[in-house]
């Protein structure tokens, strides 16, 4: 069964002048499985919205093209206003012609917002529905690294009831506070810092603290990663949800 491609552009109420919009709906016209083209100033607003959830089920509509900002701006809204039309918000395929073609390109603008559109009437070809599931999501942390940073984030965990296993590659927690000389309006010197907290880490029940220890491998993905730990000839497998990277620098 052939797709049936709604192209919206949004001319973003008559700000991209450098793009001819009246030659660009007709060459989008002439795309293969377009069957629908319109050209708005409003798109991201809620007549614009509505216009293309009408047009979804007057034109029988099964694959959405939007052409104009960053979805990274608008997108969730564009998302609402298929799903509220009946169609998978996952047939939907963006175009940036704002700040990927009209806000950054000289010369042939309106051929280079074409390309994009065209480019996106192909990829909305294959595009396949969404579906929503729940996966169990780990609810432990990994911190890297046993500064200042890393002691943090592990109490702030511990505080709000997660579990965490902070992994240092030196033989103690502390990091570069215990290289420091001074810190300005503390009150405290910065190896007295470190040792409040490592005592505060290393005291607490819902913390793991491994020292003289390295993250060899990592897989998985966010939710449920799977970590090897290597200290000394041994090696530890643990299951992480998330992943804060405290590591150290020099300056």
């Amino acid at each position: 069964m052939e797709a049936r491609i709604g192209v919206f552009i949004c001319d973003c109420r008559g700000t991209l002048k450098n793009i001819d919009f009246p030659e660009l709906r007709e060459r989008v016209a002439g795309l293969p499985d377009v069957v629908y083209v319109a050209v708005r100033p409003d798109l991201c607003l809620e007549e614009g919205l509505k216009a293309i959830t009408s047009a979804i089920g007057k034109e029988g509509i099964d694959r959405v093209v939007v052409a104009a900002c960053s979805p990274e701006v608008k997108g969730e809204k564009f998302r609402r206003a298929v799903q509220e039309a009946g169609l998978n918000p996952g047939l939907v395929s963006w175009a940036n012609i704002r700040e990927q073609c009209s806000w950054v390109h000289e010369g042939d603008v309106t051929g280079k917002a074409f390309s994009l559109i065209r480019m996106a009437v192909n990829k909305a070809k294959l595009l396949g529905p969404l579906r929503r599931e729940e996966v169990p999501v780990n609810r432990k942390v990994l911190v890297i690294g046993g500064g200042f940073s890393g002691m943090k984030v592990a109490l702030e965990l511990s505080r709000l009831g997660i579990e965490a296993t902070l992994v240092e590659r030196k033989p103690a927690v502390g990091g570069r506070l215990q290289e420091m000389a001074w810190l300005s309006g503390l009150g405290i010197s910065p190896g007295g810092l470190a040792d409040s907290l490592a005592e505060s880490v290393v005291g607490s029940g819902s913390i793991e603290v491994l020292t003289s220890a390295e993250v060899a491998r990592v897989e998985g993905t966010a939710g449920d990663f799977r970590v090897e730990i290597r200290r000394g000839e041994d090696k530890l497998s643990r299951s992480f949800g998330a992943i804060v990277l405290a590591s150290g620098h020099r300056m």
